[in-house]
């Protein structure tokens, strides 16, 4: 969602462009520096806002030196959605979410929360564990602790995802012709997640399209090892560290 979401100003401006909400006729305001701009969407709902203006602030508490002298405007995405950690304006982005999320969801109190939840759902160990059949039958245990996120904690559904994440209480499982896969492959750049036998075949149906430009490297984000194609389709294993 490209929508912007707020504007944090880190210098004054006559002319700050605001839009209606069918995205006509923008007028313009004044605003001095150290001033956030919220839109009309993400304000009338007490979860985005104080989620979008813990974001806010952890921009002009940590990150002035990067935005000095010109706006920050973030979008929905990048504050409730994720994103690939490629560009420092990525980075910059989850650190304002993490510093977010880690005042509105103190870690011991989130935890116990979410480990109570996912043992009803029998998930012993209280890890919820992503597309098996116990978390099939038990999703409305996992939609339940996503309401209860947003009003105790005062948080969209995503950020309380990106919370379980990072605590490891949320994994993925592949159960695909009998196989039980704890821990799958990550495709870079998407974020998807595919089992190993998928990932094989993609790799070798990669390496014989680009045999003739020479070598290829591929490598799984996991524990598992990556694997090499060369120009003559010979492949090797070696570990990843």
């Amino acid at each position: 969602d490209q929508r912007i979401a707020a504007a944090a100003l880190f210098k004054d401006t006559d002319r700050f462009a605001i839009v209606s909400e069918r995205g006509f006729c923008p007028r313009f305001v004044k605003a001095e520096a150290g001033t956030v701009i919220f839109d009309r969407s993400i304000v009338k709902h007490d979860y985005l806002l104080r989620f979008t203006a813990l974001h806010e602030a952890a921009h002009f508490l940590m990150h002035s030196f990067f935005y000095e002298n010109r706006d920050k405007s973030c979008t929905r995405s990048m504050i409730f959605g994720s994103r690939a950690l490629i560009t420092p304006d990525d980075f910059l982005e989850h650190q304002a979410n993490a510093f977010a999320g880690a005042i509105l969801m103190p870690d011991e109190l989130f935890i116990d929360t979410a480990r109570s939840f996912f043992k009803r759902a029998g998930f012993g160990d209280g890890i919820w564990v992503r597309h098996t059949e116990k978390a099939r039958l038990n999703d409305y245990v996992f939609k339940e602790f996503l309401v209860y996120c947003r009003e105790r904690f005062g948080v969209s559904h995503s950020a309380a995802i990106v919370q379980l994440k990072k605590y490891g209480l949320l994994e993925d499982r592949y159960e695909k012709e009998g196989e039980d896969l704890r821990t799958a492959y990550t495709l870079p750049g998407t974020g998807d997640r595919i089992s190993e036998t998928d990932l094989g075949k993609r790799q070798r149906n990669k390496c014989t399209g680009h045999r003739a430009q020479g070598t290829v490297e591929f490598t799984g984000h996991s524990e598992h090892e990556g694997r090499r194609c060369t120009r003559k389709g010979q492949r090797t294993d070696s570990r990843l560290n």
